[in-house]
């Protein structure tokens, strides 16, 4: 069933067109990824799709009632209640839901009053609704969802205007997951997020029924994600079937067909006008005859667009010489800032040709490593040796060892004075720095273009021992992927702090894990590591799971159960009334026999009959009571 139909879709902004013959179609419970340069209009098709922005000609369709949540790239979410107390709001209907329940509850009194059936009706109904409407589950599923993105228990009750940017993202994110809407507009989702929270989101996302649209840099993601690509580019959209690996396959494989299209429709422009000059050339009516044909068939020809315009950097490392088969020694080193322990007794020993990724959550110490092992940062215990003829390259993701002050042929230049300008020039231009890019101030660039930047001295430098951190920051993904490469082809050792799981599995022959304090080395890649765990991590989901659906079933059956304890207690009432009418009717016909003279002169009978008497008040009291208790709870 398709439900979201984009139909030739055209967005301008001022004399320029952004967006042009769109065209979509998307069948419930898909979940594609739309990728593409920056600036190329994902945000905006998305929020004409949501919208929140009108297109200057096309039409977006879906069935009537279709719900839409959009999440944006830089949400702005705040508030002064607390966390749970904001995305409890989700849930408002619910909640007007239970709080009638509790009234309608206490409405359940009167017993004898014609409108008790009806009401009883009335109860059931609304709560058949709650049960269907999730009313049993909501407060457990926003819990869930706030310890699956990263949220401890004592944070719930923290103040939206006390949390931080990326806090805020992540109670956002959790707000739409909550909503549940039939299509669900993702931008950025996993941007700031740590691995365990993107890992517990793609899980989410995958059990999720609904139709998910994501606009996303982290391939991984795509990959375990999505169903479909969807590309803008050159103004238009181009679908794939498949994740973000099948995806770039594809594209590489069509980007070689246009080329060859493209190249051969050149071939034959050129060759049709050098005809034409030839004919003119000669002057003559007949000549100039059959180049006008020829103009014509030229004229007739539909040019081909430069096909995949988008450019990338071009990087290559290489290794001036060979460092010695020990690498580096890390012996027992620990690292401790305001109390706080990062790390405390570790040791590695790193050999020739290792490559290996550090991994952890954000905040615990992976830069602080690097920069130890560098010796930008002295470790609190413990001593870093290097190996024979090791030379380190360092790239840092903040940037900070380049001069806001210079520009970028000066930055380059100042530290390999060696090289020609000229050749320097060339080499900028490599990293997509042409003309008088080069003369563009540090502080002026973008982080991509700053990323680049420090590509090219690292490219420059020939070191043996690369040490990265987050280097695909920044970078889009073709760029990536020619980083990548560059590495696979790289002679010499790496160690790389990275959060991109895509880079890792394509680099790493060690993981590193650092969390709570500790270390921990898997051999293999990213794939490798989550296998290792995947299946500790399954029983404990298990036993999890197994426990919040009893809470749930436990919490269900004690409704259910209030539910017949209210109907037992209307039979019971009911038993009460007929049983003390009975006793009220013995009681009179008992009393009457005790003030009748043959019994009252026969002592035995009398004894009897008052006997009896007793018992019928005693048991009068004991109903009365019952009945009274009954009616004022019920």
């Amino acid at each position: 069933m398709t439900i979201l139909q984009l139909n030739s879709i055209k967005k301008e902004f001022g004399a320029d067109v952004l967006l042009e013959k769109i065209d979509l179609r998307v069948n419930a419970g898909e979940k594609i990824g739309f990728v593409g340069a920056n600036g190329s209009g994902k945000t905006t098709l998305f929020k004409i799709i949501a919208g929140l922005m009108q297109p200057e000609s096309g039409t977006v369709s879906v069935p009537t009632g279709t719900t839409i949540g959009y999440l944006e790239q830089h949400p702005l979410i705040d508030s002064n209640e607390t966390i749970i107390e904001t995305l409890t709001h989700v849930f408002d209907d619910i909640i007007e839901l239970e709080q009638k329940l509790r009234e309608q509850e206490q409405n359940l009194t009167d017993t004898n009053s014609s409108k008790y059936d009806a009401q009883m009706e009335q109860y059931g109904n609304m709560l058949d609704e709650f049960e269907r409407k999730g009313g049993y589950r909501f407060r457990s599923d926003i819990k869930g969802v706030l310890r699956g993105l990263g949220f401890l228990p004592g944070e719930f009750d923290k103040p939206v205007s006390e949390c931080s940017g990326g806090q805020r993202t992540r109670i956002a994110i959790a707000k739409i997951l909550l909503q549940k809407p039939d299509i669900m507009l993702l931008d950025e989702p996993t941007n700031h997020l740590d691995i365990h929270v993107v890992r517990w989101l793609e899980n989410h996302l995958n059990n999720y029924n609904g139709t998910v649209l994501v606009i996303s840099h982290d391939r991984y993601f795509l990959d375990n994600v999505c169903t479909g690509i969807a590309e803008i580019e050159n103004k238009g959209l181009l679908y794939f079937e498949g994740n973000y690996t099948e995806y770039y396959e594809k594209k590489q494989k069509l980007k070689e067909v246009m080329a060859k299209q493209y190249s051969l429709q050149q071939r034959e422009i050129k060759r049709l006008q050098e005809i034409i000059d030839q004919f003119k050339s000669y002057n003559r009516e007949k000549s100039l005859k059959q180049a006008r044909s020829r103009e014509k068939q030229l004229n007739k020809i539909k040019l081909m667009t430069t096909p995949f315009r988008e450019e990338a950097i071009n990087v290559s490392f290489k290794v001036d010489r060979e460092s010695g088969n020990d690498v580096l020694f890390v012996e027992d080193i620990s690292k401790t800032y305001s109390n706080h322990t990062l790390f405390e007794n570790f040791s590695m020993h790193v050999r020739k040709g290792d490559r290996i990724a550090v991994i952890g959550e954000n905040g615990c110490g992976k830069s602080t490593l690097l920069k130890i092992i560098k010796g930008i940062v002295q470790p609190d215990t413990g001593e870093i040796r290097y190996g024979s003829r090791v030379s380190t390259g360092y790239y840092d993701q903040s940037v900070a060892t380049l001069d806001a002050n210079k520009d970028i042929l000066s930055e380059i230049y100042d530290e390999f004075p060696n090289y020609e300008l000229s050749r320097l020039r060339k080499i900028a231009g490599v990293f997509l720095f042409k003309g008088d890019d080069v003369f563009k101030k540090i502080s002026l660039l973008s982080g991509g273009e700053k990323a680049r930047v420090m590509l090219m001295k690292l490219m420059l430098r020939h070191d043996n021992l690369l040490l990265l951190d987050e280097p695909t920051n920044h970078l889009d993904m073709e760029s990536k992927a020619v980083l990548e490469n560059a590495l696979d082809d790289y002679d010499g050792t790496i160690i790389a702090v990275s959060h991109d799981r895509y880079f890792i599995n394509r680099i790493a022959d060690y993981v590193y894990v650092m969390e709570n304090g500790t270390i921990t080395k898997y051999i293999g890649n990213y794939d490798d590591y989550i296998e290792k765990i995947s299946s500790a991590e399954d029983v404990d989901d298990a036993n999890q799971q197994t426990m919040t659906k009893t809470a749930l079933e436990k919490q269900q059956k004690k409704e259910k159960q209030n539910l017949n304890i209210i109907k037992q207690q209307k039979k019971r009432i009911k038993e009460l009334e007929a049983e003390i009418e009975t006793l009220e009717a013995k009681k009179t016909e008992t009393e009457a026999l005790l003030a009748d003279e043959s019994v009252y002169k026969n002592s035995e009978k009398a004894k009897e009959i008052s006997a009896e008497y007793e018992q019928i008040c005693s048991r009068l009291d004991e109903a009365s009571e019952e009945w009274l208790e009954l009616s004022e709870n019920s």
